[in-house]
C-alpha cells in the first residue's frame, strides 16, 4: 500500500460464550490477563490472500466503458441493456466512465467468483442500487490505484420481487471491497454497503454519508485496513443475525474510523470487543452498544447523546416497545469489562451503562457525564469491581454510583455544593498529583480510582476553584444512588 494507515484495531464478536459465566468467573479471568471471551474455532478471523490481493490482469479482463449514450463492452461475460449492464460469467471486469442513472447487475453462476475493478467510475441509480449482486459464490470490487470512485442512489431503492434490496451497494452473497483508491456512496433512500452474507473489506478509502447504515451484513463485517469516514442516519456499522448463535458480529483489524451517526457508532447485536487502535465517534444516540463490551486497550472517544457505552440495551430507541421501555430493566449476563486502553467519553445520559454488572482491571477511563439527575456517570445493576486501572467519571448526583465493596482498588465519591466546572485533581497528602482530568461540562459528583488510592490515607481533590479533603477509612469511601449505593452512604 502507498498510503501509510493509522493502525486501528477493532475486535467486535458476538458469541454466546459468555453467557455461562459467573461474575467470580470473570473476575478470575481478569485477573488472569484473560479475555473473557475466547474464539473456539467458531469464529472466522482471517483474511484470504483472495480478499488482500488487489491486482488483476486487464489484457484477459473484459472492459466497461460506461456512458449514457452507449455503453462499450470489450470482451465476453456481460451484456447490457440500455443502462443496465449484466455481468453473467466467473472473471474480472473493469469499469470505466459514468453512468447518471443505471445499474451493474452481477447474475452468474452460484460457483462463480467475480472480480469489479472500480477505474474512476461514478453511477447514480434513480431507483435502486448502483452495483447489485443478485447471484454469485463471491464478488471482490477492487478499486484502481489512484482511483476517485462514486456510486449513489437519488431516489427510494427498489426491492426486486423477492429481495429487500436497501442499499446503494447491496450484494446476496459474499462481498469484499480492496484496492488502493477511494470510493464514496451516498443516499438520502436506505444504506451504503450490505450483504446478506460477509461483507469483508482489505483496504482503500470510503467516505460514506447516507440515511441509513454506512455498513451492515447479516454474518460477519470483518475490516483489515482503510480509511472510513462515516455519516450515517442510523448505525455508523451493523451486523446482526436472528439465525445463527455464531453469526452476526464485527471483526476490525486495522484501519482508521471517524464516525457520525444518529443511532450507534459501532451496534453488534451481542458483544462487541475492542482490543487496541484508535477510535473516534465524533456524534452518536449511543456509542458502542451490545449485549456485553470488553475494551482490552486502543484510543477510544466516544460522544453520545444518550449512554456512551451501553450494555443489553436500556434506553435505546430501536427496543420494540419504544424509547425507555426497558430503561431500568437488569440482565444477568450483561457486563462491560475494561482491562487496558485510554478512553474519553462525553456522554449526556449514562456515561458507562451496564443493564449487569462493571469490571474494570486496567486503562485511563474518564467520563464526562450527564448533568440531568435522572443519569448517571457510572450505572450499573449488578456490580462493581476494580481492581486496577484508573477512573475519573464526573456527572450529575442524583443517580450517582461508585464502585462496589469488594473491589480491591480503593475509589472514592465526591460531592460538590451544585454544579460546578473545572480540572479535577487528586492529591496525596505531600501535595503530589497523582490524577488529573477537565470535564466537558458542568458536573456535581466526581468518582476517583487510581492504584494509589489506599486504605488509611489521606488524599486532597480539587475540583474547580473548590477542593475536598478526604481519609480513607475503607477501599471504597462514599456511596450514593438512588438506584445502588455501591459502597458506604455518602458522608
Amino acid at each position: 500500500m502507498k498510503k501509510k494507515i493509522l493502525t486501528l484495531i477493532i475486535l467486535l464478536i458476538l458469541t454466546t460464550f459468555a453467557f455461562g459465566c459467573s461474575s467470580d468467573e470473570i473476575e478470575a479471568a481478569l485477573e488472569d490477563g484473560v479475555n473473557v471471551l475466547e474464539n473456539d474455532g467458531e469464529y472466522d478471523f482471517e483474511f484470504t490472500d483472495r480478499d488482500l490481493d488487489i491486482n488483476y490482469d486487464e489484457e484477459s479482463a473484459t472492459i466497461i466503458e460506461l456512458s449514457d449514450e452507449d455503453i462499450d463492452i470489450s470482451g465476453s461475460g456481460a451484456d447490457y441493456e440500455d443502462s443496465l449492464v449484466t455481468i453473467s460469467a466467473e472473471g474480472t471486469y473493469i469499469l470505466r466512465g459514468e453512468l447518471n442513472n443505471g445499474q451493474i447487475l452481477i447474475d452468474a453462476a452460484a460457483e462463480d467468483k467475480i472480480q469489479i475493478v472500480l477505474d474512476n467510475v461514478s453511477i447514480n441509480n434513480d431507483d435502486g442500487a448502483a452495483i447489485y449482486v443478485k447471484q454469485a459464490d463471491k464478488v471482490f470490487i477492487t478499486m484502481s490505484e489512484d482511483s476517485e470512485n462514486s456510486l449513489s442512489c437519488n431516489g427510494d431503492i427498489e426491492d426486486d420481487g423477492d429481495t429487500n434490496v436497501d442499499a446503494v451497494v447491496f450484494s446476496k452473497d459474499d462481498l469484499t471491497i480492496n484496492g488502493e483508491g477511494s470510493l464514496t456512496i451516498s443516499t438520502e433512500y436506505g444504506n451504503g454497503i450490505s450483504s446478506k452474507d460477509d461483507l469483508v473489506i482489505t483496504s482503500g478509502t470510503y467516505k460514506i454519508n447516507v440515511s441509513g447504515r454506512c455498513l451492515e451484513a447479516n454474518d460477519r463485517i470483518k475490516i483489515a485496513e482503510g480509511f472510513f469516514m462515516l455519516i450515517s442516519g442510523d448505525d455508523g456499522l451493523h451486523c446482526e443475525n436472528d439465525e445463527e448463535d455464531t453469526l452476526g458480529y464485527i471483526y476490525i483489524q486495522g484501519g482508521t474510523f471517524d464516525i457520525f451517526a444518529e443511532d450507534d457508532g459501532i451496534h453488534g447485536n451481542l458483544n462487541v470487543t475492542i482490543n487496541g487502535g484508535e477510535i473516534v465517534i465524533e456524534d452518536s444516540y449511543e456509542g458502542i452498544e451490545g449485549t456485553t463490551i470488553d475494551l482490552n486497550g486502543g484510543e477510544i472517544y466516544v460522544n453520545s447523546d444518550d449512554d456512551g457505552l451501553n450494555a443489553a440495551g436500556g434506553n435505546d430507541g430501536s427496543n420494540a416497545n419504544g424509547p425507555g421501555a426497558d430503561m431500568f430493566s437488569a440482565d444477568g449476563d450483561a457486563y462491560i469489562s475494561i482491562t487496558g486502553g485510554s478512553i474519553n467519553i462525553n456522554a449526556d445520559g449514562d456515561g458507562i451503562d451496564s443493564n449487569g454488572s462493571l469490571y474494570i482491571s486496567g486503562g485511563t477511563t474518564y467520563v464526562s457525564g450527564p448533568t440531568n439527575n435522572g443519569n448517571g456517570a457510572l450505572d450499573y445493576n449488578g456490580e462493581a469491581i476494580i481492581t486496577s486501572g484508573t477512573v475519573i467519571a464526573a456527572g450529575s448526583s442524583g443517580m450517582s454510583q461508585n464502585f462496589s465493596q469488594g473491589s480491591s482498588q480503593g475509589s472514592m465519591l465526591i460531592y460538590s455544593n451544585g454544579e460546578i466546572s473545572g480540572e479535577i485533581d487528586l492529591l496525596d497528602a505531600s501535595g503530589n498529583v497523582l490524577a488529573s482530568f477537565t470535564p466537558e461540562k458542568m458536573y456535581s459528583s466526581v468518582v476517583i480510582s487510581t492504584p494509589d488510592v489506599s486504605e488509611d490515607e489521606t488524599y486532597y481533590i480539587n475540583m474547580g476553584i473548590t477542593s475536598q479533603t478526604v481519609t480513607m477509612e475503607d477501599l471504597i469511601y462514599g456511596g450514593g444512588g438512588m438506584m445502588n449505593p455501591g459502597g458506604k452512604q455518602r458522608p
